[in-house]
């Protein structure tokens, strides 16, 4: 696995791990921090970009699954990208 593989995965990760622990201060400070900052992009952090662009339009992270199925893929595209089983 290349550097950049390795980034994508381990800052995919701790997207996902702010979001289950419920650190609200944590996951505006990754999505804010890859939105400004970025990786090295090939086509994983491209995605990865494209989910927390999509995630920081969305004014409640937290909502249920069936009230917001969009949420469910992104979680799930974020535990595809740190190589960690889908949260279903």
């Amino acid at each position: 696995m290349d550097a950049s593989a390795v980034e994508c995965r381990v800052r995919a990760a701790r997207l996902l791990d702010a979001w289950v622990a419920g650190d609200r201060q944590q996951l505006a400070f990754e999505l804010n921090d890859l939105a400004t900052h970025g990786v090295e992009w090939d086509g994983r952090q491209e995605m990865l970009l494209s989910v927390v662009r999509e995630m920081m339009k969305e004014s409640d992270l937290y909502i249920s699954r069936t009230e917001k199925p969009r949420l469910g893929v992104w979680l799930d595209l974020l535990a595809h990208l740190s190589n960690r089983d889908t949260l279903r």
